[in-house]
């Protein structure tokens, strides 16, 4: 009987320790991919900000290859809305990001901080988390903010593609040789000033 209740105690052992191995284990790679999370979501917030910089510029310059080009207005339009999303994304990811830093720092897993997690850490994260207001009036400020981008990107790339052409109209009026349809004063008997039927 005391065989058997030492095996018992050696198997609850054993299970306990695979058991506690395991967590560790598991522990260690979430914390492993948090990390990667974190490093990720941060690349996501810093592309989306570029593409919602560029995007306009590369509208206008797909909108140029198109075999119909759209009108200024229904491109300046739909720009606005799809940088409306990429800036709203955006801000998402930047939130998401600042959360999973804040939440390194709560140990215990409850979704609180006590006394001993607050460390200044912890507390310069939650307040880079709580206290801006950036992100958090970024769906209500977005549009407008995105709509004076794309109007003054879209605004010097149309004006800069009329003076261009204009440019180009001009410098072909001048450098076109005259037309073959006035009279040539070479044929005449030197008299330019003869009407036409006197000749």
């Amino acid at each position: 009987m005391n065989r058997s209740a030492d095996w018992l105690r050696f198997q609850k052992w054993i299970t306990a320790a695979v058991f506690s191995h395991v967590l560790n284990t598991a522990i260690i790679a979430s914390r492993r991919a948090v990390n990667l999370v974190v490093i990720q979501l941060k690349m996501i917030h810093s592309t989306l900000q570029i593409l919602w910089m560029v995007f306009p510029l590369g509208s206008w310059i797909a909108n140029l290859f198109l075999p119909r080009r759209l009108h200024p207005v229904l491109l300046y339009f739909l720009v606005v809305t799809v940088g409306y999303l990429l800036l709203v994304t955006s801000v998402f990811a930047m939130d998401a990001h600042l959360e999973s830093e804040l939440y390194k720092f709560d140990l215990d897993g409850d979704g609180g901080f006590d006394d001993s997690e607050l460390t200044p850490a912890a507390q310069q994260a939650m307040d880079d988390f709580t206290h801006d207001t950036g992100r958090t009036f970024a769906p209500v400020f977005g549009a407008p903010i995105t709509g004076i981008w794309v109007l003054l990107n879209l605004a010097v790339l149309y004006c800069g593609e009329w003076i261009l052409r204009w440019l180009t109209t001009k410098r072909q009026q001048l450098t076109k040789p005259f037309s073959n349809d006035k009279t040539d004063i070479t044929n005449t008997d030197q008299n330019p000033y003869k009407p036409p039927t006197a000749r």
